[in-house]
C-alpha cells in the first residue's frame, strides 16, 4: 500500500453525545485529530481480528 496514493472517505455514525463529548475533550486535552484516533481504533480492531485468523 506504500505505492497506492491515500483516500479518505467520510462518513456519519451514532454515537452517544455524552461519550463523544469525553472524546472530544480529551482529544483536544492531548491535542490529536478526533479522525486520527477513530482510525487508529479501527485499524488497531483489523489488525487484532487478522491475527485471530
Amino acid at each position: 500500500m506504500a505505492d497506492e496514493e491515500a483516500t479518505t472517505i467520510t462518513t456519519t455514525i451514532e454515537v452517544d453525545k455524552e461519550t463523544f463529548l469525553k472524546f472530544k475533550a480529551l482529544c483536544v486535552l492531548k491535542e490529536l485529530k478526533i479522525s486520527g484516533e477513530i482510525e487508529k481504533l479501527i485499524k488497531r480492531w483489523i489488525d487484532e481480528t487478522e491475527k485471530g485468523k
